[in-house]
C-alpha cells in the first residue's frame, strides 16, 4: 500500500491530506537515516534472470509503492536500470498495491 494509505486507513492515525503528507514525509526521512549509507544490494539470481529475459526480448518493468525517489536511486546503486522499460512508483497512481491500477499502468 502506499504510505498515504496506510496513514489514513490502516492506522486510521488521520484523514487531513496535509497531517497525512507530513506523516509520510517524516516516515521517509527517518527511513533514509536509518539506511545511512549502507547501499541495497540487489537480490540473488536477480541479473541472470534479467539477462535471460534480455535476451529473449522480454519487456520488464518494477512496479513499486516505494517514492520514485527512491526507487530510481536503488536501481542506480545496483546498476539494474537499464533492463526496464516501464519503471512505475508510489506517485503513479491514485491506489496502492494490491490495486491492481499501477500493474495495469505497466502492461
Amino acid at each position: 500500500m502506499k504510505s498515504e494509505q496506510i496513514v489514513s486507513e490502516v492506522l486510521n492515525y488521520a484523514r487531513d491530506p496535509s497531517i497525512i503528507r507530513k506523516i509520510v514525509e517524516l516516515k521517509e526521512r527517518i527511513y533514509d537515516e536509518l539506511l545511512g549509507d549502507r547501499k541495497i544490494r540487489e537480490m540473488p539470481k536477480a541479473r541472470f534472470l534479467l539477462d535471460m529475459l534480455a535476451t529473449n526480448d522480454t519487456p520488464c518493468a518494477v512496479v513499486s509503492s516505494s517514492p520514485e525517489r527512491r526507487v530510481h536511486e536503488i536501481l542506480q546503486q545496483t546498476g539494474l536500470s537499464t533492463y526496464f522499460e516501464v519503471v512505475l512508483c508510489a506517485e503513479d497512481a491514485q491506489y496502492g498495491k494490491p490495486d491492481p491500477e499501477i500493474y495495469i499502468y505497466a502492461a
